[in-house]
């Protein structure tokens, strides 16, 4: 038996004519409209609160996305464009239209919305935000996810991003974060406030926050924060597909120093598996190392967070690799130890992604966390 709330393809996509996209789009729902049987009731009932668009650098990845965006237009029923590139390939230009559904319980109607994949190569690439711009439902916000390589100075990214809402990237897909996240600060900047930005490498971290809030939140623990000698972060990536925590424990670490005021003395420096910094608080120098681990079940992200004080104080959070739990650990150097676990979210990829679709305003502390980050982050200036 189906289990209600499933996304489905209404139907296999169909390819069809660049100019005819709209067209095609009334024909599909005026079919979809009529009762495959005399005893049927209308199948389906349309829906669209957005325009999301998802660009994604490789054609192999759409099925897979497909089903993520499937997941999340159960809650946020959008016009969707799947849109992938091949930027070295020869000039070509395909299209495809389906209806994605939710399968509902008896009795109840089933509420579908568009789904539009596009593959372009080459100089065929130009004409995406034309083609995407004819298409978008008037009246309803418009949000890009882009699940392509963050590049310096991408025609494709500027003139889509230029008709946004809100624009969301995920660093944790990023080879080289340092570099991506310099080039997403100046996005920021140059977009002069007409799109909010955000980023799911971020959004990860939302839990992690909490958590080391909650352990300084008692009044006897706000003074050791001001002590803090050292932080160590260990993170996992995973290969196929490429998925890192890197982002993550950068990010991290751009959130304590902005919030505690840390000034840098040395950037990030890369040694093998570890990379080091040195900031300072008065007269206080933070060690700070980044450290490449593994944790099994992990397919990338942060395993483990460790803060040192001058009065010897430990607060760990580490990872236990089952249920989604945090086990987290406050010794204050003098044999007294306390244990507490604590159950994480699993944020699967279209529950993270959904939740960045609840909010569209600016998140400045995001904005701040980056621009604090910046001269920690290596010398390339994107």
């Amino acid at each position: 038996m189906t289990e209600p709330f499933e996304s489905v393809l209404l139907n296999p996509p169909k390819e069809v004519d660049i100019v005819a996209i709209e067209r095609e789009l009334s024909a599909l729902w005026k079919k979809a409209a009529e009762p495959a049987a005399a005893d049927q009731a209308t199948p389906v009932v349309r829906a669209c609160s957005l325009n999301l668009i998802v660009v994604s650098r490789d054609r192999q990845e759409l099925d897979s996305l497909g089903n993520i965006i499937g997941d999340v237009t159960l809650e946020h029923p959008a016009r969707t464009f799947l849109i992938a590139t091949d930027r070295t390939g020869s000039s070509t230009l395909d299209s495809w239209i389906s209806a994605r559904c939710s399968l509902p319980v008896a009795g109840g109607k089933q509420v579908c919305c568009e789904q539009i994949n596009l593959v372009a190569g080459g100089n065929e690439i130009a004409k995406v935000t034309s083609i995407v711009t004819s298409l978008l439902v008037p009246d309803v916000p418009s949000v890009l996810v882009w699940r392509d390589t963050v590049r310096p100075n991408d025609q494709l990214f500027s003139s889509l991003s230029r008709v946004m809402d809100r624009v969301v990237m995920d660093s944790a897909l990023e080879r080289d974060p340092e570099k991506a996240l310099r080039i997403w600060e100046k996005n920021i900047r140059e977009s002069e406030g007409r799109a909010s930005f955000g980023d799911l490498g971020w959004t990860h971290l939302t839990s992690m926050r909490n958590m080391l809030a909650h352990v300084f939140q008692p009044r006897e623990m706000r003074p050791h924060l001001l002590q803090i000698d050292s932080l160590s972060i260990t993170y996992s990536s995973s290969a196929n597909p490429f998925h890192s925590g890197l982002s993550q424990a950068m990010l991290l670490v751009g959130w304590l120093a902005q919030r505690m005021r840390w000034r840098p003395i040395h950037q990030l420096r890369r040694t093998d598996a570890t990379m080091t910094a040195k900031l300072r608080f008065d007269e206080i120098a933070i060690n700070v190392r980044l450290i490449e681990g593994s944790l099994v079940g992990h397919s990338g992200g942060l395993i483990g967070v460790n803060l040192h004080t001058t009065s010897g104080m430990e607060i760990s959070l580490a990872a236990t690799g089952s249920s989604h739990c945090v086990m987290c650990t406050v010794s204050d150097g003098k044999m007294n130890q306390e244990e507490m676990l604590t159950t994480g979210e699993d944020l699967s990829d279209s529950l993270l992604l959904g939740r960045e679709l609840e909010v569209m305003q600016r998140d400045n502390l995001y904005e701040d966390v980056l621009r604090t980050l910046l001269p920690l982050l290596g010398e390339n200036q994107g």
